[in-house]
């Protein structure tokens, strides 16, 4: 398990790919459902359960169907386990370094979602790991697709994005 955790640990800092992990639908269903449970983990704390369950599932259903398109619009749709386990692994991790970052940030959010005072730090390093997240998930990317590291950064952050969008018109906020 040490060496699976330093394989995905491995594709964080850049020095792997997905091309380095088996082609297995049995890991691909671990790292889903570890990413799953971390992910939840997060976003349940600034929701409710069931927003927080609903933001996740819908968060892995893209994330499976955007892979899936990518690959196939690529000609290399025979590497979607791979794929998909390394961004599932890879997020897991991100998102379990997330959680001690946005406790440490809730601190200091006031009512109306605003950082205050003394909230720099958490909101920087929060930014940083939104930012590497980015950077893995365009590496990932960049080794499935065999494209340039900037296109797949920049494919990663229109997938981020569209992904935020999608999530925000199917669960719109209570406050808006």
């Amino acid at each position: 398990m040490k060496t699976l955790f330093d394989l995905f640990f491995d594709i964080c800092l850049l020095r792997r790919g997905p091309q380095d992990l088996p082609t297995s639908v049995g890991l691909l269903r671990l790292t889903a459902l570890v990413y799953a449970i971390v992910a939840l983990a997060l976003a349940s704390v600034g929701s409710e359960m069931g927003r927080a369950t609903a933001q996740v599932l819908i968060d892995i259903a893209l994330t499976m169907l955007f892979v899936q398109l990518v690959l196939r619009w690529k000609g290399h749709a025979e590497r979607f386990v791979q794929t998909l386990t390394a961004m599932f692994g890879a997020s897991a991790i991100l998102t379990a370094l997330g959680l001690p970052l946005l406790f440490w940030l809730r601190r200091y959010v006031d009512d109306q979602g605003m950082v205050g005072a003394g909230g720099d730090l958490p909101s920087f390093l929060w930014f940083v790991l939104f930012m590497w997240s980015l950077l893995v998930t365009g590496h990932i990317l960049r080794n499935a697709l065999q494209m340039r590291l900037g296109a797949a950064v920049l494919l990663a952050g229109a997938y981020t994005f569209g992904s935020i969008s999608i999530t925000g018109m199917l669960l719109p906020s209570a406050a808006g």
